[in-house]
C-alpha cells in the first residue's frame, strides 16, 4: 500500500492531468453544427446550430466585425457611405459635429489645436503660449473676469482656544465701575427708566449666575442696567455707551436667558448635521476680528448651560469648507461678517428662517461705512422673517444721527427703544488724552522713541515676566506704514508686531495673540483694530497719524481704559493735516474735563499758521 504522502500526490497530478486527457479523448464540437474541428465563432455553416444573425446588420454566418458580399448595405452615418462603420470613415472630420475646446473648429481635438493661447492659457503664469505642464515661471496673480485680482483659495482654520483660557481674558474684576454711576443715562421709554439694580432681579438660570460671579460681573454697568429689561421684553434697541462700559455681556447675557427659557427650540443634537442651518440669533460685526471675540464671549458664557447652545463663526480668508462645517454641528448663535455670512446665505449653509435676535455690534460702522447694501440684502432676504416675528438690536460707542434714522427704517419704529449712557459719542472718561505737536514723520519717530522709552518693559531684552509688560498700540493710517513703523520700532529693540488688511488673517489672529501673551507687547496697527477688540492689559494707546473722523477717534482711544481702569492716550498732531479734526477734539477734552493744548485751540480758530509764522520769523531773526 502507498504512504498517505505519495496517495495525495498521485490524485493531484492526476486531477490536473484531467482536462488534458478530456481534450485528447473528447474533442470539442462546433456548438452551431456539432462538427468537430472548429468552433462556433469559426463556423461558415449557413444551416448550422442557432443561426444567429450578425449583430450589425441582423444577417447570419459572420460576426459584426466581418463583412460578408451577402450582408445587408449599412451606411457610415457620417458620410452616408456603405462598406465601413463611421470609426473608419475617412471623409469626414475625425470627431464628427464636435468642435475643438480652444479655437472652435472641427477635425482634432484641444491638445491638437493650432492655437495653443487662450485668454489666460497657463493657469501657474497666466501667459499665453504655453500650459501650465510646461510653464517655467513663478506663478502669477490670477485675475477674474471683471478683471480683478483673485486672490488664492484660504487655507487657514481657526483654532478654538480653550474656554478657561478664554475666561481669564474676560476677567476683568469690577475696576472702577462706580465711576460710571455719574453718567447721565436717556431713555426713549420711560417703561424702562427705573433701572436693575442686580442680576439676582432678571431671574438668571443658576449657571449663568455662576458664570456671572467667576467673570466678576459683580456689579451692573449702566448700559447693563437700562438695557437687559429693554431685550428681556422683547423690543428693538440702539444702545449708546462708551467704550469698554460693559455693551456685549448687556446683549449677550440676556439673549442667552431667552434661549434656555424657550423649551420649544431645539437642541443642538437634533439640528446638528443638517446642510442647511438655521440660527436663532445672528451677531453681524464689521470686522473678523470682533467676529472671532464674540464668538468667544458667546462660547464662554453659554459653557455648561442646561441646554447646548451651539455657537458658530462666519468670517472671511478661512477655509470655506471647514467653516461650512462647523456650522453644520448645530448652530444656534452664529457670529458673522456681511461677506462670509452672505456668501453662505447664497449656497445654502445659512436660512433666516427661524431667526429670532439679530445683533449689530459696532452699528454705525455697520449701517454707515460701506455695509449698508449689505445690511439691506439681509433685511430683504426671502428668508427673512418680517420684523414683527424677530428682534433687532444696535449698539455702538458713537451713533450719528444720520445713521440713527437708517437704523430705524429697518427696525420696528412703535417697539424700538433707544438708551444712551453719557456723552452720545464722547470719549472715556477714564482714558487719560494728551497730544503732542509735530511737524513731519520723522519728528513722529523721535517723539515715539521717547515716549516707549518711558515703558521698559516692552523692550525686547527686558527680564520682566511677559504677563507683566504693558501693551501699547500704534495706530496709522497706512498698511505701508504700518510694516514700516513696525520694522523700525523692532531695529530699536521694541518687540514690536502688525496688523492691517493686507496681512493674512492667520498673521492678524496671531498678532493679537502674542500682544494678548505679552510676547510682542507693542501693536502697529490700522483701523482694523480701532473698534470693539477688548484687551485687558492695553494701557497707551499712540495716534501716530490722527485719523479723519472724530468717531474713529473716540474708538482707537478705546481701547485702552477698559471696565473702569485707567488708560493713556496719547496723539501726534499736525496743524497741516489735523486741522479740520481740531475742533472735535477740543469739545471732546472739555467733555472729560481735560486740559487742551494752546496749539489745538489756534488751530481751530485758525490762528494757527499766523503763529507758526511769527515764531518762524523770530528764529530766522536769531
Amino acid at each position: 500500500m502507498l504512504p498517505t504522502w505519495k496517495m495525495r500526490l498521485s490524485l493531484s497530478a492526476r486531477s490536473s492531468m484531467l482536462p488534458v486527457i478530456r481534450t485528447l479523448e473528447f474533442p470539442t464540437a462546433c456548438r452551431k453544427c456539432n462538427e468537430v474541428g472548429h468552433m462556433a465563432r469559426e463556423c461558415y455553416n449557413a444551416s448550422s446550430g442557432r443561426n444567429r444573425g450578425r449583430f450589425n446588420c441582423g444577417q447570419s454566418d459572420h460576426l459584426k466585425g466581418v463583412y460578408l458580399e451577402s450582408s445587408r448595405d449599412r451606411a457610415c452615418r457620417k458620410c452616408n457611405e456603405e462598406r465601413y462603420i463611421a470609426r473608419d470613415c475617412l471623409s469626414a472630420p475625425q470627431r464628427g459635429s464636435r468642435v475643438c475646446f480652444n479655437c472652435r473648429q472641427l477635425g482634432h481635438k484641444k491638445s491638437e489645436s493650432p492655437r495653443q493661447s487662450g485668454p489666460l492659457d497657463c493657469w501657474n503664469c497666466h501667459w499665453e503660449g504655453h500650459k501650465s505642464a510646461d510653464c517655467v515661471n513663478k506663478p502669477g496673480q490670477r485675475i477674474s473676469k471683471h478683471g480683478q485680482p483673485v486672490p488664492k483659495p484660504a487655507t487657514y482654520v481657526p483654532g478654538l482656544g480653550s474656554v478657561t483660557e478664554m475666561m481669564s481674558e474676560l476677567c476683568y474684576g469690577n475696576g472702577n465701575i462706580q465711576r460710571f454711576d455719574q453718567d447721565k443715562v436717556t431713555v426713549s421709554d420711560a417703561a424702562f427708566a427705573v433701572p436693575l439694580q442686580s442680576f439676582d432681579e432678571i431671574g438668571f438660570c443658576p449657571v449663568l449666575l455662576e458664570k456671572v460671579n467667576r467673570l466678576g460681573y459683580a456689579t451692573l454697568t449702566p448700559i447693563q442696567r437700562f438695557s437687559i429689561p429693554v431685550i428681556m421684553a422683547g423690543k428693538d434697541l440702539i444702545a449708546c455707551s462708551q467704550t469698554g462700559s460693559g455693551k456685549s455681556a448687556a446683549f449677550i447675557l440676556p439673549i442667552l436667558q431667552k434661549i434656555m427659557n424657550d423649551k420649544t427650540l431645539p437642541d443642538r443634537a437634533s439640528i446638528a448635521g443638517k446642510k442647511t442651518q438655521k440660527p436663532l440669533v445672528v451677531v453681524i460685526s464689521p470686522t473678523r476680528e470682533l467676529c472671532r471675540q464674540l464668538n468667544d464671549h458667546f462660547r464662554v458664557i453659554s459653557d455648561e448651560t442646561p441646554r447646548r447652545i451651539g455657537v458658530a463663526y462666519a468670517y472671511g480668508r478661512t477655509h470655506v469648507q471647514s467653516n461650512r462645517g462647523d456650522i453644520r454641528r448645530g448652530t444656534h448663535v452664529l457670529c458673522a461678517v456681511p461677506g462670509r455670512l452672505k456668501q453662505f446665505l447664497e449656497d445654502g449653509t445659512i436660512s433666516f428662517s427661524e431667526v429670532r435676535y439679530i445683533i449689530l455690534d459696532e452699528a454705525d460702522r455697520m449701517l454707515d461705512h460701506g455695509f449698508e447694501e449689505d445690511i439691506r440684502f439681509f433685511n430683504a432676504h426671502k428668508s427673512m422673517p418680517p420684523k414683527e416675528n424677530r428682534q433687532m438690536l444696535m449698539f455702538s460707542a458713537t451713533f450719528p444721527p444720520e445713521v440713527e434714522q437708517l437704523a430705524r427704517q429697518i427696525m420696528r419704529s412703535k417697539n424700538t427703544v433707544k438708551v444712551v449712557v453719557g456723552t452720545l459719542g464722547g470719549v472715556n472718561a477714564d482714558v487719560t488724552q494728551s497730544f503732542i505737536e509735530t511737524q513731519n514723520f520723522s519728528e513722529k519717530r523721535e517723539q515715539l522713541i521717547k515716549i516707549l522709552d518711558d515703558y521698559p518693559t516692552v523692550k525686547r531684552n527686558t527680564q520682566v515676566d511677559k504677563s507683566e509688560r504693558d501693551r501699547i498700540i500704534v495706530f496709522v493710517e497706512q498698511k505701508k506704514r504700518a510694516d514700516t513703523i513696525g520694522l523700525f520700532l523692532n531695529l530699536q529693540g521694541y518687540a514690536t508686531t502688525t496688523m492691517h488688511g493686507d496681512r493674512e488673517q492667520e498673521q492678524r489672529e496671531e498678532a493679537l495673540r502674542t500682544l494678548k501673551q505679552g510676547e510682542y507687547p507693542i501693536l502697529v496697527a490700522t483701523a482694523v483694530a480701532a473698534r470693539g477688540l477688548d484687551i485687558k492689559a492695553v494701557s497707551l494707546v499712540i495716534n501716530f497719524d490722527l485719523p479723519k473722523d472724530i468717531d474713529d477717534y473716540v474708538h482707537r482711544v478705546g481701547r485702552t481704559g477698559r471696565v473702569g481702569r485707567p488708560g493713556k492716550a496719547i496723539s501726534f498732531y499736525n496743524g497741516e493735516s489735523d486741522s479740520s479734526l481740531a475742533p472735535a477734539l477740543i469739545q471732546a477734552l472739555n467733555e472729560c474735563g481735560q486740559p487742551v493744548p494752546d496749539f489745538l485751540s489756534n488751530s481751530a480758530s485758525g490762528n494757527y499758521f499766523n503763529e507758526t509764522s511769527k515764531e518762524d520769523d523770530g528764529n530766522t531773526d536769531e
